[in-house]
Parts: C-alpha cells; structure tokens; sequence
C-alpha cells in the first residue's frame, strides 16, 4: 500500500508509543482503571440488569456468567481516587438503589508515553478534530437503549496498515520549548486518501454525520451507550439501520490537504466518555 512518504519515518516513531494489551477473557475487555481507561465494576446478583450511572451518565451493563458488570469509561482528565457508580431498578422497577465504589488509578509509568510529542513537520493544529463538547453532541442518544445490539469486545484497527497517533496528549512546543499538553482523545489514521476503512467493531449504523458536522463520517453503535464515531470518513457504503460486521468495509480515508495525506479519526465513547481504543484492539502493540 502507498503511503504519505514525507510522515512515514516520523509516524513510525509515534506509533511505537502504542500500549501493549495483553488479551483477558475472550468476551470482555480488560480492566484499565486509570484515566481514559476502562473500569469493570461488578455489580453483583440480580434477577433483572439493573440500570448504572456514572455522574448523570447511564453505563453499560453486560452479564458476566452469574452476575452483572457495568463498563465504565474513565475521562482523561478524571483525578485518580475513589469515586461511585450509582445503581437504580431495571426499567420495570424490579431491584434496589444502591452504590458500588471503585478506583481510578494514576496512570502506571508505561503509560505516560501518553504525551506524545510529534515530529516537527506535524503541528498539532493538523491534527485538531471536534472538541468534547462538539462529540457529546454528535453523541446525542436516549437514556434507555435496551433495544441495541450484544455487547462484543472484539475490535480491529480501522485501516488494514498505516500510521496513527495514538489517543493521549500532545506535547506543543513554543521557540523550541515544551509549553502544554493539547488532548487528543481519539486514534488519528494517517493512510493514502481512500484508503477502504473498516468497522472497528460488530454494531448497528446509527446515522451519517451530516456535511456541516466537524468531518464526515459515522456513528456506529456496539451497545447501549458504547458508540463509534469516525470523521474524515467519506464515500460511505452504508446507512443508518445497517447492521454491520467487524472488519466490514464502511467508507474510505478523506484527503486532509494540511498534511498531505489521507486521514479517518476513530473516537470510541463509553458512556459518552471519550476512552483508549487500543484497549479494545488485541495485538495493538504494533502499527496496523
């Protein structure tokens, strides 16, 4: 596969920040609880999947043999310390209130490659994507999603080879000196322009992105209030309703004329918190 020949030897070099993910069980992904991670808080027993909250936002609940887990992503910003996940009864008003506490560690060492510090020839303002508040309101969703698909864990990288910049922060720099740290909660995908992009994970098409949205793309829905969003995604061959297969084609990588290159921005949201993809894609050790 061609690639943009002026960022290869630099991109190399980001992704050699990749964390490595050592594959749990088969069916869940593996407890990361620190910022931007994945915590599995169990839940205990219940005749009925009781409903969780994490703040004001709803959390996905998945059967784990002879009891409930909620799945909860952690935002990059989260203080580490001790912190809540509020239980309610099921819909139907089956079960009880209750609290479940859990931790969120600070970053362990091997993770604070998280800030990245980019090559010269990539500004950071090249790779800007919508902001948290922009996503949160792409991610418009009921409260109740009970009707969705199975929860399945098992993610691919969105293109077959390539460079990215992992999910973390930026290290700018002003006259040469390290100055702050700009977040980039998501994985940017820098390939040929069309490119095939592939469905990261099983799931159901929510809707497009609409041409005035912050780059076009998708929404794909893996379960209640566990999303997809890829921008700088275009000529998509599906459409909302579609149920779709991991690794299924979905749309090509955009030309992104400030950096010479095709490009497809995979945000992965749980509970409409921005968290790591990497965490989900086995092998993810290396560069796609």
């Amino acid at each position: 596969m061609h690639r943009p020949a002026r960022f290869i030897p630099f991109l190399l070099l980001v992704a050699a920040l990749m964390l490595s993910v050592s594959p749990g069980r088969s069916d869940l992904p593996r407890h990361q609880g620190f910022p931007g991670g994945v915590s599995l808080v169990p839940l205990g027993q219940h005749e009925h999947k009781p409903n969780a909250f994490f703040g004001l936002e709803p959390v996905l609940v998945i059967r784990d043999e002879d009891e409930w887990l909620a799945v909860v992503g952690l935002p990059m910003d989260i203080a580490p310390g001790k912190y809540l996940l509020r239980v309610a009864p099921d819909d139907d008003g089956a079960g009880r209130h209750g609290t479940h506490a859990f931790t969120v560690h600070p970053l362990h060492p091997r993770y604070r490659q998280r800030a990245i510090r980019l090559p010269r020839e990539l500004a950071p303002r090249q790779l800007a994507g919508p902001d948290n508040r922009e996503i949160v309101a792409i991610d418009e969703r009921p409260m109740s999603e009970h009707t969705g698909p199975v929860a399945d864990f098992q993610f691919v990288h969105v293109i077959a080879s390539g460079s990215f910049v992992p999910y973390g922060r930026i290290v700018t720099r002003t006259d040469d000196v390290d100055a702050f740290l700009q977040d980039h909660p998501w994985l940017t995908y820098l390939t040929s322009p069309g490119e095939t992009a592939r469905a990261p994970g099983r799931g159901v098409v929510e809707r497009g992105l609409s041409p005035d949205a912050p780059g076009q793309g998708v929404i794909i829905r893996h379960a209640e209030h566990f999303r997809s969003i890829l921008t700088f995604m275009g000529d998509s061959p599906v459409a909302a309703g579609d149920t779709i297969e991991t690794g299924q084609p979905i749309g090509t990588a955009s030309l992104d004329e400030s950096i010479g290159s095709g490009r497809i921005d995979w945000h992965l949201l749980l509970n409409g918190v921005p968290v790591d993809p990497l965490l989900f894609v086995n092998g993810s050790s290396a560069a796609p």
